[in-house]
């Protein structure tokens, strides 16, 4: 494998967020990846862990020996970062996140509904020691009404969402992406959300309570297919493969400028990229 020269990061943050903390108790990507953004943006972000695992992502391989056997997920969701154990269900633990909070900027979490608040660690209880702290939550199906303690993941919004009906050819079932692209934008969602409460902190100096969540994201992700079915009595928002009912050309031609990367069979003439 070809190896690349690594680049240290500068000693001290760049960027618009520079001198911001963030502490940062989300896991897996719909979350992390928010305060990755936050992150390269210049902010200090303290990851928090469980003392026994970690977060879970961790895990997910493959497992880099050079690396103390982390995963390459993990890696790439969690640049730029730096990490604490703590357990959250002690007292102990409770105490010192709420210390760690006392001087940070923004909270960003996305346990499952009432987890924080059960720590002591909910968005109203530390707004009145700490009103301009930006709090940030990010959960399956919002955090009220009837579907607010559903887990939920991406290939599953994928599904519900009818995003899925949108991708692959009209005479197969609809297919997911490969890339986890509802946790990606959800994040993408939750990260404008809190530049957006940096910004009205700096005019009113108030925090707020930022929230998104991954169907709501899901349901963007979809794109004007819906409004153009409601807006004619024939129009088909199916499958269409590589190609499209609204625009061309587009989809994936022969041409002559080197062999796909794809696995899929090469074609008997020439190769195939996308436009």
């Amino acid at each position: 494998m070809e190896s690349f020269a690594h680049t240290p990061a500068p000693a001290r943050p760049q960027g618009p967020l520079r001198g911001m903390r963030v502490i940062d108790f989300t896991h897996f990507v719909a979350g992390p990846y928010a305060t990755l953004l936050l992150a390269d943006l210049g902010a200090e972000v303290i990851k928090i862990e469980n003392p026994k695992r970690g977060d879970e992502f961790r895990h997910y391989p493959p497992a880099l020996d050079k690396l103390d056997g982390e995963g390459a997920p993990f890696l790439w969701v969690n640049r730029n970062k730096k990490s604490v154990a703590v357990d959250m269900k002690t007292p102990q633990g409770q105490q010192l996140l709420r210390e760690l909070i006392k001087d940070a900027d923004i909270v960003v979490e996305n346990f499952s509904t009432g987890v924080m608040e059960r720590f002591g660690l909910g968005y109203e209880e530390l707004a009145e020691d700490h009103p301009r702290l930006i709090y940030c939550s990010v959960s399956a199906y919002g955090r009220s009404g009837p579907f607010a303690d559903r887990v939920g993941f991406d290939p599953i919004v994928q599904a519900e969402s009818g995003f899925m009906s949108l991708n692959g050819y009209p005479d197969r079932e609809g297919v997911r992406t490969g890339a986890s692209v509802m946790d990606i934008g959800t994040s993408m969602m939750a990260a404008n959300g809190i530049l957006a409460a940096v910004i009205e902190r700096e005019r009113s100096g108030r925090g707020q309570l930022v929230e998104t969540s991954l169907y709501a994201s899901a349901m963007t992700m979809v794109g004007y297919s819906p409004l153009q079915v409601l807006s004619s009595d024939n129009w088909n928002a199916g499958r269409h493969g590589n190609g499209s009912p609204d625009t061309a050309p587009t989809g994936v031609f022969h041409a002559s400028d080197g062999r796909s990367t794809s696995p899929a069979p090469a074609p008997t003439s020439t190769s195939a990229c996308s436009s």
